[in-house]
């Protein structure tokens, strides 16, 4: 009988540091000057379960990480405004209300646009990704990576969507870096979640993914990625190397991959 898979026993590629380690912990562990992260979102950590779901697993455990499922569960209740107010107060103080990949999908108006871009084939784009965030009621942001693989043909559309002024641009690792340290340190319901390439990382054989960053280790210059991926690990990864891996195109839409910043609309 074949053993099962223990994605906390895989390999990772050279220079990334597997969470779970004695020295992943270490770097997770550090002083709180220079170790910015969200601790609720690494103890609720929960891979994929659908292939292809790396997106909805990925906001999902966000939302989780920001105490905010109450609302996305709340969304799917038939009940009066009153009703809905008394079992809000009720849900913004418990902490152990979550969501998963499935109740992200099944967010009421994304049937029709999930079965347009054939998300069971297809997953989804880190645009597409942003309009279910906004559909699950958050503010989102889209920060692509400054690239220059993208091809003559999609130049044209990838300047219009910077110039249309919601997607903003990274122009190098550093303004990366800045951003996402800013983001952990201030402790608010936001959170990041990166579009990269994993063949980037050293993952030989694999494609474009999408995973939350859920600490920044200010000593190491590295990001503790949340990777949902099932047959990979949570790890630390250089901020230099996320970024490159971010500065790739996707084939599905020609575009640059890069980050989502999703945050909740007080």
């Amino acid at each position: 009988m074949a053993t099962p898979f223990n994605a906390a026993n895989a390999v990772l590629p050279k220079d990334m540091v597997a969470l779970n380690s004695e020295r992943g912990q270490e770097l997770l562990n550090g002083s709180s000057e220079n170790v910015f992260k969200n601790n609720r979102m690494i103890k609720r950590f929960k891979a994929q379960v659908n292939r292809t779901f790396c997106g909805p697993a990925s906001l999902a455990l966000l939302t989780n990480g920001i105490n905010v499922a109450y609302r996305i569960k709340l969304s799917k209740l038939k009940c009066s405004i009153f009703e809905a107010k008394k079992i809000e107060r009720q849900f913004s103080k418990q902490e152990d209300i979550l969501v998963d990949e499935n109740d992200i999908v099944h967010i009421k108006g994304l049937k029709g646009f999930l079965k347009g871009v054939n998300i069971k084939i297809n997953g989804v784009t880190m645009l597409e990704l942003s309009h279910i965030a906004s559909m699950a009621g958050f503010g989102v942001t889209e920060y692509f990576a400054n690239c220059d693989l993208v091809s003559e043909e999609k130049k044209e559309e990838f300047k219009a969507i910077i110039d249309g002024g919601k997607s903003k641009l990274f122009q190098n690792a550093e303004e990366f870096r800045t951003f996402c340290k800013g983001v952990l340190e201030r402790g608010l319901p936001q959170g990041l979640i990166c579009n990269y390439n994993m063949a980037s990382l050293g993952y030989d054989d694999y494609g474009g993914h999408h995973s939350p960053i859920a600490a920044y280790n200010v000593n190491t210059d590295q990001m503790l990625v949340m990777d949902v991926w099932p047959d990979t690990q949570p790890a630390w990864v250089d901020t230099e190397l996320l970024y490159r891996a971010m500065c790739t195109i996707d084939s599905s839409s020609g575009l640059p991959r890069g980050l989502l910043f999703v945050y909740e609309l007080l």
